[in-house]
């Protein structure tokens, strides 16, 4: 696919109009209309819904609009990098969830920024599964993870802070059995696996706020399977039943594998090392 295709099909899909879209180029819009054509052959798929007044997207319209402007941004990252390979004037692109070892993160970054101010910095909060397919699709440069990456594809590092798996609560519940009216909240893959294996019988939901979570357990609405140190201490005014036996919560600080990495990825790195 031509680069220049899919910029003018991007255009397109944001103005709605293939005139407005055109004139924004500099080109004429018979000359985009040919490119449109040209892309939509190419994939053997209608792309567009021309109306009178506006274009639309079509089902795989929309699906390569959201892969089109991944492969671009991609495109404009590798062109930074190449011309900043040799030094810090790069940007990092790190990747996390809500997790103990997040503050890790960030805390690294601070350091980083005031060690190096020339290398920019770009967060990315997505569910796991989210953050697994941008590193692998290298954009993101590392990411925070709560299950064990798969070492064909990524590299990367074991992060504890002494913290275990446990179910919080709120003071009118403590030290009663988790009552099956009341659902199991979780935030990350690994915690849902806990959740399946221990709790069965539970109805179990995954959230993607900790903040939501905390005003429902502090409502009696929920149970929650977090690590023992996910809230500060003047946040816990809850209970916390430990999970028997003790089971380590560990994050993975990854990046992906025989990754040529930059001079400011290598300091980053080396916080965690």
């Amino acid at each position: 696919m031509d680069l220049k295709n899919l910029y003018g099909f991007l255009l397109v899909a944001e103005k709605q109009n293939i005139s407005h879209a055109a004139k924004a180029l500099g080109i004429s819009q018979p000359a985009l209309s040919r490119q449109l054509s040209k892309l939509e052959t190419e994939l053997g798929k209608p792309l567009l819904i021309r109306g009178n007044k506006n274009t639309t997207l079509t089902a795989d319209g929309l699906f390569l609009a959201e892969r089109a402007g991944e492969i671009l941004a991609l495109v404009k990252q590798t062109e930074a990098a190449f011309h900043t390979r040799e030094d810090f004037s790069s940007v990092l692109r790190v990747g996390f969830s809500d997790s103990p070892h997040a503050k890790t993160i960030l805390d690294a970054l601070e350091k980083l920024k005031s060690l190096h101010p020339e290398i920019g910095q770009i967060l990315e909060n997505q569910r796991e599964e989210k953050l697994l397919a941008l590193l692998k699709d290298g954009l993101l440069d590392f990411a925070l993870l709560s299950m064990t990456p798969d070492e064909k594809i990524f590299d990367f590092l074991p992060l504890e802070t002494g913290a275990i798996w446990g179910i919080f609560s709120s003071y009118e519940q403590k030290g009663t059995e988790l009552a099956n009216e009341i659902p199991l909240y979780f935030l990350c893959p690994a915690a849902e696996e806990i959740a399946a294996s221990l709790f069965p019988n539970q109805k179990k939901i995954r959230s993607d706020s900790l903040f939501s979570l905390r005003l429902l357990i502090q409502e009696n609405r929920a149970f929650a399977l977090l690590p023992s140190d996910i809230f500060s201490p003047k946040e816990n005014d809850f209970s916390f039943l430990p999970l028997r036996p003790p089971k380590k919560a560990v994050s993975y600080f990854a990046w992906k594998r025989k990754k040529n990495l930059t001079p400011a990825e290598k300091e980053f790195l080396r916080f965690f090392q």
